[in-house]
């Protein structure tokens, strides 16, 4: 079982430079990073990150460094994307 599966997660689309949504997903935002447990999440390096908060706002983040990481232990194959905030 993995022990991620319980932690609360955002919905979030990724954005290209050019504008266009690369793909979307739901995620564990951390602060400085985010965790999908989507293997087929498709992020680059200098992508955009925006979710929606419940305030009816938009959060965006710089994508500065997406890795993946194979099933291990019981934690499902996994992305870790470093992020830093994008100011408005």
């Amino acid at each position: 079982m993995n022990p991620f599966k319980s932690f609360p997660q955002s919905k979030f689309e990724v954005v290209a430079p050019d504008g266009t949504v690369r793909s979307s997903g739901d995620g564990i935002f951390t602060g400085k990073q985010v965790v999908v447990f989507d293997s087929s999440l498709v992020v680059t390096a200098g992508d955009e990150i925006r979710r929606a908060l419940p305030n009816g706002t938009e959060e965006a983040f710089e994508v500065r460094d997406p890795r993946y990481f194979d099933k291990f232990h019981g934690v499902d194959a996994h992305f870790q994307i470093d992020i830093s905030p994008r100011e408005p």
